[in-house]
């Protein structure tokens, strides 16, 4: 059996431009310009008027978190007229890095609300690592925003970077107009590095447990066409095999009372021709 990546997002009912991406270097200007891993990073002034800017200086994360935009006033700061296909699927990454910009070392607690109804809690507790929001909802207007909210008067939000992707059509068709996936994981099984390189502009990462036999494919080309939602080739050409695997139990997910939207892929790296059969199950059922 062979497992070659698995996804994983919380389903929330919560609720023309080319298909492009806004990539917001929060806290800049001019923004990174093109970066390793081709993101095209633009500064954040065209968005938004409020708040200060800081610097977290890093040479082990993507420079876009060594900036950052905070707001020291105001209950809510909105940055606004951020470009997206009407109708489309869109998704939404928010990133926080604190950095103890502020010299504090006090994690600050906030909300973040996008598109002025999906809103989720920003908890951060670290000051080196970064914390994730994204989510994925169908656009219902031709522009966005994203609001940071106060939620104590001790606490300042802020935020690193805003990536904005139009998604292909065809893509999380299961979503209906005022739903939103909001991220959960992501996950490469059998991969090592962090992946970036995913046309739809989703992350995955890399693997972690105690399988040692993982493979990889040499295959020039690995067909993803009949596969949903458009992964990438390279999370297909790592994975791990066995009989009998067994992922684990995540424990953020919630137990009860928020349907979770999973999808997993198989790809058979093997240079044996014949068919195999793949059973999967959760909590044993």
């Amino acid at each position: 059996m062979v497992a070659a990546s698995l996804f994983i997002l919380h389903f929330l009912s919560i609720i023309s431009l080319s298909r492009a991406s806004v990539n917001i270097d929060c806290g800049t200007s001019t923004g990174l310009g093109v970066d390793s891993n081709n993101i095209t990073w633009i500064g954040d002034t065209n968005f938004i008027t409020a708040g200060e800017t800081a610097i977290v200086a890093s040479t082990t994360v993507e420079k876009s978190l060594t900036t950052l935009r905070y707001f020291p006033t105001g209950d809510s700061n909105c940055y606004t007229n951020i470009p997206v296909t009407k109708g489309g699927k869109v998704l939404v990454r928010t990133i926080f890095r604190y950095g103890n910009y502020d010299g504090k070392t006090s994690y600050p607690t906030f909300h973040v609300m996008i598109d002025r109804k999906h809103r989720r809690a920003v908890t951060l507790s670290s000051t080196s690592e970064f914390t994730v929001v994204e989510l994925i909802f169908v656009a219902d207007g031709r522009e966005i925003s994203v609001c940071f909210i106060r939620t104590s008067p001790d606490s300042n939000p802020f935020v690193s970077s805003i990536e904005v992707v139009d998604l292909a059509a065809g893509m999380y068709d299961e979503l209906g107009t005022g739903e939103a996936l909001f991220y959960q994981a992501r996950v490469a099984y059998g991969s090592t590095p962090f992946i970036r390189s995913d046309d739809h502009g989703r992350f995955w990462i890399p693997s972690h447990g105690p399988w040692d036999s993982g493979l990889t494919s040499t295959s020039a080309t690995i067909d993803t066409s009949d596969a949903s939602n458009k992964p990438p080739e390279s999370i297909l050409r790592t994975s791990w095999t066995g009989e009998g695997l067994t992922l684990g139990a995540d424990r953020t997910l919630p137990s009860t009372g928020v349907p979770v939207y999973l999808a997993m892929y198989f790809s058979d790296l093997s240079s044996l021709i014949y068919d195999r059969s793949i059973f999967s199950s959760m909590t044993g059922k």
